[in-house]
């Protein structure tokens, strides 16, 4: 065997061994990071929000968004509907990006925070629903929903829980509640009246 021949021979083994090395090193990155990456990355949240019979009037009275994560940071925006009214009975969207690309599951909650003074005559906003979707990379779909909230001077923040779904188990029970031929709050004042009544 000559010295080229064997030198030769060397070197197409350390290129194989490299080459090896470098693929066992691909399969257990993939290993360790597919999870994630499977997962998807959200970029931004996309909010489409109902206006129902009162409106957000706007000018100094606005809505700000928090968006919760699970390392207990907080990426807060305020004024999203941007000082315009959001007229009765009308559908809104606007778009939150987030500072950096996280995994669905990172994100633990979305909080809309309202605040209306104090006292009476504070104006109140009564939001009939809002549906947010997460978009990103391997990933488009809504993650959270919520009906019916008013907000007034006693209930100026909503803390939307976010609950990724587990296959075969439910996160969320909705209910639809439907009113005949007389009101909840001529019930629930007839029945503090009879309270006051009993306890008097």
């Amino acid at each position: 065997m000559n010295h080229e021949y064997a030198h030769e021979m060397i070197s197409a083994s350390s290129v194989a061994m490299r080459a090896m090395r470098l693929a066992m090193f691909s399969l257990l990155a993939c290993f360790f990071f597919f999870p994630a990456l499977a997962q998807g990355q959200v970029r931004r949240l996309s909010f489409t929000v109902k206006t129902g019979d009162d409106d957000l009037r706007g000018g100094n009275d606005n809505l700000n968004v928090g968006i919760r994560f699970r390392d207990g940071n907080v990426q807060f925006k305020a004024n999203v509907n941007r000082n315009r009214a959001w007229g009765e009975n009308t559908t809104e969207n606007f778009e939150i990006g987030l500072q950096q690309p996280v995994a669905l599951s990172e994100i633990a909650s979305i909080d809309f925070k309202k605040p209306t003074g104090s006292g009476l005559g504070t104006d109140e906003w009564h939001m009939q629903s809002v549906s947010i979707r997460a978009v990103g990379d391997a990933i488009d779909k809504v993650i959270a929903t919520h009906g019916f909230m008013t907000f007034d001077v006693l209930h100026q923040d909503l803390r939307i829980l976010v609950t990724p779904a587990v296959a075969g188990k439910a996160n969320k029970l909705e209910l639809t509640i439907k009113t005949g031929g007389d009101d909840l709050q001529a019930l629930l004042i007839a029945g503090l009246v009879i309270f006051l009544w009993l306890y008097s």
